[in-house]
């Protein structure tokens, strides 16, 4: 018997939408668009291999992909997809406005998207565009806001991208600041979000005040409070925090937001393709907060409270949470789990971390793992009073080392000894206590600039000595008529351990002692003077390649060996007709094995701290007891 179907029905669309998002997520896996290098504005002629009937850029990698033959591909802004049988030199290669080459990556070239990384790795702006093109990375033609973060997951250079309502995908080398962007109806931002450097939420409730418990949903309309007609998750978190029945929402892909009127347990969530829960997280002591592998966890107190973490666990020990994934085993856990959590955590207003392998080790290979965390906000310890504290703005050390501070409209200056670097640790242009630079006006102390590090790090980050201005002019205003102050913690590190060059289409290769692993300082791929290799063609000595740090990291950051191409094919060509040349700057410090040992230690140290802790209270129980003997003792005495 044959279904009959009703293409009107929504559940149609629905199973559609369906489908679509399971091939694309199908079609994703091994070869596709990443596994190219873009070359924008070129064509190359003859060698065509076929060219088949497509509409997009992907499905064009996808023919080539499936092409034994094919090498590259060309796809114009017209539609029309040729797949070639080599790899055009860039002198083979001719301009052309309309022209899109495709590249195939070849061995260590291929850029290495990071794990995880998609849509959830940045954070969305809507309606906002940054202006100019001297920071365009690259046009991918793509047909989805995720494809264009993944997009940019690939690009190494790429730090943030625009999508607009037309699927117009543009990748950016920078995060570009609040002062920068610029409103427009059909535009959206999204900057990629930084471990250091995260976007601070806006004073107030909004979506960081909100936990993510992706593809679920909680059925039933009896808690449903209200049904507002909004455009964005942010929008939908927004109208929670201005309603005060509502606990937690859900906000659909086809943009359709439901407040709810509590937080469902995990037991009454149902899995869906298509949901998005976000509970409201509870101030003061909660219970354990729970993401998925590869999504961030976020923790907030109020102000004048600070994080408290009690217990962590990364890997599994139930079936019941983040149930999506393959599922081997449910005895799990990485044993630098509260170690970690409470290095990024401990102490802070506000913290956010990646569930993923790459922070916590890999402890059972093959299974989906999450992130649980138990936290409290606890009052700050004391400030000690009288003589003995110096006047905030000039409490900084004498030492190299150490968190200075300085007001507004004042210079802070950062040296480090002879041979040794500034290391940028922390930086806070705003307010979060009335403690320091209390002279001028105070009315919030819920302020934090969130291009205090960015700027801070591009200043002095690697120099022996740096010196900036605590002023709206560099960092922005965050809290207008709010005295602010600069905070910032810093480090001196050992320089350079040394510079290497190597001459265009050769190799450069670093290696390391056994315990320690490579630190990529700097990088350059261009020519910024004569001396250096000057026996080919030089027209130009202002000349470097924007991708080269991000290339050479890639390719060496935490390795104890390792060996790069100085080449057009690995950094592109930024000064054609000019010979050029690979510098790399780098130290060696001690591997990840030593640093994850180390911490490893520590959290066995605390584990003993909390056995210690058990006990003294068994003892006091024991005591309690013992006492309350006595006294029932005494009364059958007296009776």
């Amino acid at each position: 018997m044959l279904l009959q179907v009703n293409r009107m029905d929504p559940r149609w669309a629905c199973l559609t939408l369906f489908l679509v998002l399971l091939a694309d997520t199908a079609r994703g896996q091994g070869c596709g668009l990443s596994a190219f290098r873009h070359v924008p504005g070129t064509h190359c002629r003859g060698d065509v291999v076929d060219r088949p009937n497509v509409g997009s850029a992907d499905a064009c990698a996808q023919a080539c992909c499936d092409n034994p033959a094919c090498k590259s591909f060309q796809y114009s802004t017209h539609n029309f997809c040729l797949l070639i049988s080599k790899i055009c030199t860039d002198e083979e290669k001719l301009s052309i406005p309309h022209g899109n080459m495709y590249d195939r990556i070849q061995g260590e070239a291929k850029p290495q998207a990071s794990a995880g990384c998609g849509l959830s790795a940045f954070q969305h702006v809507p309606q906002t565009h940054c202006p100019g093109y001297e920071n365009l990375v690259d046009r991918p033609q793509v047909g989805s806001v995720e494809a264009c973060a993944k997009a940019c997951c690939n690009n190494p250079a790429c730090k943030s991208f625009q999508y607009s309502i037309h699927n117009r995908c543009y990748l950016i080398s920078k995060i570009c600041s609040d002062e920068e962007k610029k409103p427009t109806p059909m535009g959206n931002m999204y900057d990629r979000i930084q471990d250091e450097a995260k976007p601070q939420a806006s004073a107030g409730c909004g979506l960081s005040a909100f936990q993510h418990v992706p593809q679920t949903h909680c059925p039933g309309y009896e808690n449903l409070v209200d049904r507002p007609q909004v455009g964005s998750a942010d929008a939908c978190a927004k109208a929670c925090c201005n309603n005060p029945a509502c606990k937690s929402f859900q906000y659909s892909i086809h943009n359709r937001c439901y407040l709810i009127s509590k937080i469902c347990s995990d037991e009454e969530k149902k899995p869906t393709p298509m949901g998005n829960m976000y509970d409201r997280i509870q101030a003061g002591p909660s219970g354990p907060r729970r993401v998925c592998e590869h999504q961030r966890l976020s923790i907030s107190c109020p102000a004048g409270q600070q994080i408290n973490i009690v217990s962590a666990l990364y890997g599994r020990t139930t079936r019941a949470v983040c149930p999506s994934g393959p599922i081997r085993t449910t005895n799990c856990r990485s044993s630098t789990s509260l170690a970690r959590v409470r290095a990024s955590c401990q102490g802070k207003s506000t913290c956010s971390m990646a569930a993923s392998n790459g922070v916590f080790g890999d402890p059972c290979v093959g299974t989906y793992k999450y992130l649980e965390v138990s936290s409290t906000c606890i009052p700050p310890p004391a400030v000690p009073q009288g003589p003995a504290v110096a006047p905030p703005a000039s409490r900084a050390p004498a030492g190299p080392s150490g968190t200075r501070r300085v007001c507004e409209n004042q210079r802070l200056s950062i040296s480090c000894p002879a041979g040794q670097q500034i290391n940028i640790v922390s930086a806070l242009y705003g307010r979060t206590t009335r403690a320091v630079c209390p002279s001028g006006p105070i009315r919030t102390i819920d302020c934090l600039s969130s291009t205090s590090l960015t700027r801070v790090r591009t200043s002095c980050q690697g120099k022996s000595t740096c010196s900036m201005a605590a002023s709206n002019g560099v960092f922005g205003d965050p809290c207008v008529g709010t005295h602010k102050y600069l905070e910032v913690s810093s480090t001196c590190i050992p320089g350079p351990s040394g510079t290497r060059r190597v001459c265009e289409n050769q190799r450069l290769s670093i290696s390391c002692p056994a315990g320690q692993q490579i630190n990529i300082v700097s990088a350059l791929y261009g020519r910024t003077t004569r001396a250096v290799c000057p026996s080919g063609p030089i027209r130009t000595t202002n000349c470097r390649s924007s991708t080269s740090l991000a290339r050479v990291r890639t390719s060496c950051q935490g390795k104890s060996t390792c060996s790069v191409s100085a080449s057009n094919s690995v950094f592109g060509d930024p000064c054609v007709g000019t010979h050029k040349y690979l510098e790399v700057s780098s130290t060696c410090i001690p591997s990840k094995r030593m640093v994850e040992a180390r911490e490893t230690l520590q959290g066995l140290r605390d584990v003993l701290l909390d056995l210690e802790e058990v006990a003294e209270i068994e003892q006091e129980t024991r005591e309690l007891e013992d006492m309350g003997e006595d006294v029932g003792m005494a009364a059958e005495d007296d009776e």
